[in-house]
C-alpha cells in the first residue's frame, strides 16, 4: 500500500467536491460547505482549478473529430 501525498489528497478532494457540485441535488448547505472547503487553502482552490481545467479538456476531446 503506497501512501498518498498532500497534492494527490487535495486532488482527490477536490474531485469529489466536483462530481458533487454537478449533482441537480446539491443543496445550499452542500455548497457553503464546499465554499468553506474551498476557501481553507489556496491548495484546495488549485486542485479544485485542476479538476475543472482536466473536465473541461474531457469535453473538448469528446468534441474532436477524431
Amino acid at each position: 500500500m503506497t501512501a498518498t501525498t498532500p497534492a494527490q489528497h487535495h486532488l482527490k478532494q477536490a474531485t469529489t467536491w466536483f462530481v458533487a457540485l454537478q449533482s441537480s441535488c446539491v443543496d445550499p448547505e452542500q455548497r457553503r460547505q464546499f465554499e468553506r472547503w474551498l476557501a481553507a487553502s489556496p491548495l484546495h482552490r488549485q486542485a479544485f482549478s485542476e479538476v475543472e481545467q482536466f473536465w473541461g479538456n474531457l469535453d473538448a476531446l469528446k468534441s474532436a473529430d477524431l
